[in-house]
């Protein structure tokens, strides 16, 4: 009869119907979620790199190791002074300007929620660098009055010091929190500014030192400490300092380069090692290869050969290496001086360079 028919349908056809429905179901939802996350990965890397509106299949250009963060002209301040405070720019002016009517305004007050503190903290900064010391002191008061046992505001009072030249003042303040917390790094830094500030070299580096001793991996300290030993004319220990450096960042081309220039000018000047001008030369030629587009590194290969030939280190093939380098420096700065549509007056003075500096022979 019909109705058996129907029952016997029901039995065995819906079971098998909905068997085949949830196998496939996860299967198409899935491929569907792998295409929407790859559309969203494509259109979210193109508008990355600025090429949104355009083909996707762009190769987008890493950012480099000293990209700075761009912050969009839309945003508000708030956000904007936040993603200042994220990439470590200073940027007085803006923030003085940005800032200064946020504190002002109970209401503006209350909107930032705790970031107000964070606020505070970024205009005490940016006043002192603008000269603005009634600001700055309005500033430091309300973060005492909020915290008046913390460290961050003890070493934002020796900030305040430092700028009026009462060093004697700051350092004792920095020595009563070092003995409490003697790993205090941005407190230990302090102490450090304040006696280079005094024109203390020696006490500064000796202060360096120490905080490098445990905090090793720090590539602001080391380049502070390079350029402490630059001013004191010890070429030696600031190579020293480029090399830990180097270690820490291979792949940055400025570390390479400055390497290469104090070892250089350690040959120059005499006393340094036999082997100075050659490490120059290779570093050099490293800064080169990371960033082809430096003239800095370009100059410095071009007479880091042209010093080794004058010298006559390297006869043979060695000399042919030397010889070779400088045609190779002379003729890339040529074309990066094209493709940087120098003047013509430019390209004349860089010839001039080029042939007053070659080696006969």
């Amino acid at each position: 009869s019909s109705c058996h028919f129907f029952v016997l349908l029901f039995t065995y056809l819906v079971p098998f119907w909905l068997s085949l429905y949830f196998y496939f179901l996860p299967i198409f939802v899935d491929r569907r979620s792998k295409i929407r996350r790859s559309s969203c990965f494509c259109a979210g890397a193109a508008y990355r790199g600025g090429q949104l509106g355009r083909s996707s299949r762009v190769p987008l250009r890493p950012p480099t190791h000293n990209s700075r963060m761009v912050v969009g002209k839309n945003l508000s301040a708030k956000d904007r002074l936040k993603a200042w405070r994220a990439s470590g720019e200073r940027r007085p002016a803006e923030v003085v300007s940005l800032a200064e009517p946020l504190v002002n305004s109970a209401t503006s007050r209350a909107a930032l929620g705790d970031d107000v503190w964070s606020v505070y903290e970024q205009l005490f900064v940016a006043a002192l660098d603008c000269g603005r010391g009634e600001l700055a002191d309005r500033c430091l008061g309300a973060l005492r009055e909020r915290f008046p046992q913390s460290v961050r505001v003890k070493r934002l009072v020796g900030m305040q010091l430092e700028s009026v030249e009462r060093f004697g003042e700051a350092e004792a303040l920095y020595a009563e929190v070092l003995a409490e917390e003697p790993t205090n790094a941005s407190v230990l830094k302090r102490a450090v500014a304040t006696k280079r500030m005094q024109g203390k070299t020696a006490a500064a580096i000796k202060l360096l030192n120490e905080y490098l001793h445990v905090f090793m991996v720090d590539p602001e300290a080391w380049l502070e400490l390079a350029d402490l030993y630059l001013g004191a004319q010890m070429y030696d220990m600031a190579a020293h300092c480029f090399e830990e450096l180097v270690l820490l960042t291979p792949h940055n081309h400025l570390h390479h380069t400055r390497l290469a220039e104090v070892r250089y000018t350690a040959a120059s000047a005499g006393g340094g090692r036999p082997d100075d001008l050659v490490v120059a030369r290779q570093h050099f030629a490293k800064a080169h290869d990371l960033n082809p587009d430096s003239a800095r590194a370009l100059y410095g290969l071009f007479m880091a050969s042209v010093a080794l030939l004058s010298a006559k280190q390297g006869a043979g093939r060695v000399g042919d290496t030397n010889r070779r380098l400088v045609e190779l420096a002379a003729v890339q700065l040529v074309a990066l001086y094209k493709r940087r549509n120098a003047s013509p007056e430019a390209l004349n003075a860089l010839r001039k360079f080029i042939d007053a500096h070659q080696v006969s022979g």
